[in-house]
């Protein structure tokens, strides 16, 4: 004999929606969910102090075994021969939570002395809790001029993906 359950929604006692570990369905290692801003908007970066450059996430974890990793592709207009740096600040630390992530300025000429300068990178951030928690982004330029997002039809993006522990 066969048996089919069918329903048209399941609710928790409290009537909120259950999750998949609510369910005792096994998420480690699995993403749970993702998040993406982007911009092609120029954002000054300060020369030797790491500034924010206002590009955020915020991520609520599901659960407080989680990992966030962190990725991104910043395009940035850089002076010749100067490096930016990115660090990433997390509100719930209150610190920064990664090491600098450096792009050269070069090869390529953008306008009047400055080159594209890409910098990209990954960290795998633990959560600890399931308070929601930003993070940001920080730059700075260790050149003579400040470094600036490129918004000349290049997309810098930030994502957080939740993977399940």
């Amino acid at each position: 004999m066969t048996s089919i359950l069918k329903v048209d929604n399941i609710q928790k006692a409290n009537g909120s929606t259950p999750k998949a570990n609510d369910l005792g369905i096994n998420t480690t290692g699995t993403v749970l969910q993702v998040l993406q801003t982007s911009t092609t908007t120029a954002a000054s970066i300060a020369q030797d102090a790491f500034t924010t450059t206002g590009f955020t996430l915020t991520i609520t974890p599901s659960k407080a075994t989680s990992k966030v990793l962190l990725t991104g592709n910043l395009f940035l207009l850089c002076p010749n021969g100067a490096q930016a740096s990115i660090n990433i600040y997390d509100s719930i630390s209150s610190g920064f939570i990664t090491s600098q992530a450096y792009g050269l300025g070069g090869p390529y000429f953008a306008s009047a002395g400055y080159y594209e300068c890409v910098t990209t990178f990954s960290f795998l951030a633990s959560v600890n809790s399931t308070s929601a928690r930003t993070y940001t982004i920080y730059g700075r330029s260790t050149g003579t001029d400040p470094a600036v997002f490129y918004a000349s039809n290049r997309l810098s993006t930030f994502t957080a993906m939740e993977i399940g522990g």
